[in-house]
């Protein structure tokens, strides 16, 4: 919740309903945590909105409702940033997409 704005809650809560045990498991027993590089930032519309295309290595993805999670060794995401009290947070307006 701290890298997120107010309004993310819902969608974090909302992925958060969708673990499973079989997923709890499966993170425990990854060997490293996931890892990520920020390949790009560009300003939105103005100067308190960013873009942020992240590379992520090594982590459990639940990209199919009512499927278990299951690793993935590498996926590119865009996430919108917002500039809020002189911090940079993710303003989620649905769950993050892989990009294609």
């Amino acid at each position: 919740m701290p890298y997120v704005t107010p309004l993310s809650k819902r969608w974090l809560e909302y992925a958060a309903s969708q673990v499973h045990e079989e997923d709890v498991k499966a993170l425990r027993a990854m060997p490293s945590a996931a890892k990520y590089e920020v390949l790009s930032l560009q300003y939105g519309k103005n100067d308190e909105q960013m873009i942020a295309k992240v590379e992520v290595y090594d982590f459990l993805v639940m990209d199919t409702l009512g499927m278990a999670a299951h690793q993935l060794e590498r996926a590119v995401y865009v996430l919108n940033l917002k500039l809020r009290d002189k911090r940079w947070l993710v303003e989620l307006h649905q769950l993050p997409q892989r990009v294609k």
